[in-house]
């Protein structure tokens, strides 16, 4: 926070932390449990000799549709599900943020027929977050195009994108491997991807889940900690 009242430029930096719990199960298990859990979510389990053993359930869509029809989601701004009070200034502003850098995006690639709904609120599990959702046409290679270019978005590193990302690697005390990168599937005309938040790597007996929180200079530390909390619920409410 001193940081982002200190230098002007920055405007948000999304600061990560790895949360380890024991894991009395096994990942397939969890896997159909997310699975019945988040249906709309995009949720995935593997394991692999090099890559490790890995699992998420990430309700934020970067790149989605087929056939020149095409979405991306600014998802941006979380409170507790059962929170019934509004919106504050803090989490519409992290919403606008990503609405302003995904329009900013995908006009330089000039797509056609591009349109936007929201922000609205929806429900990922334990959580709720502001969304908007934007509409465009073009074809399957420029949306690939779009896809790269949009990560990471500020959701997941900051405002300005390039001065947020140069921090984290600077700060951060670990790698995110796989946390916060594109995951989902990719065919000639048809692509489902998404950033893989909600998400755990596991090793022996142990779950070290990846969480972040956005940070502006008008954050409260303690609250951005128990964001980071309510987060882990997704993966760890049902085990």
């Amino acid at each position: 926070i001193e940081t982002l009242k200190s230098e002007g430029d920055l405007e948000k930096i999304v600061f990560s932390r790895i949360k380890q719990v024991e894991f009395p199960s096994d990942g397939k298990s969890l896997f159909y449990k997310l699975e019945s859990a988040y249906p709309k979510a995009f949720v995935y389990y593997f394991k692999d000799p090099e890559l490790g053993e890995w699992i998420g359930a990430s309700p934020e869509v970067l790149v989605q549709g087929e056939n020149e029809h095409f979405s991306s989601v600014a998802l941006a701004g979380t409170k507790k599900a059962e929170e019934t009070n509004d919106w504050g200034d803090k989490e519409k502003e992290e919403q606008a943020f990503v609405s302003r850098y995904l329009v900013d995006k995908l006009r330089h690639f000039e797509v056609r027929a591009l349109q936007s709904d929201g922000p609205k609120t929806i429900f990922a599990g334990p959580l709720a977050h502001l969304r908007t959702d934007f509409h465009w046409q073009s074809h399957s290679e420029l949306a690939w195009k779009v896809a790269q270019d949009l990560h990471p978005t500020p959701a997941v590193s900051g405002t300005p994108v390039d001065l947020a990302t140069k921090w984290i690697l600077q700060e951060e005390k670990h790698a995110r491997s796989f946390y916060a990168g594109i995951i989902g599937e990719r065919q000639a005309e048809h692509m489902n991807l998404y950033v893989n938040l909600r998400c755990a790597q596991i090793i022996d007996s142990h779950l070290y889940l990846y969480l972040g929180g956005g940070f502006t200079s008008d954050s409260d530390p303690e609250k951005e900690w128990e964001e980071t909390e309510n987060k882990s619920k997704t993966l760890l409410n049902l085990l």
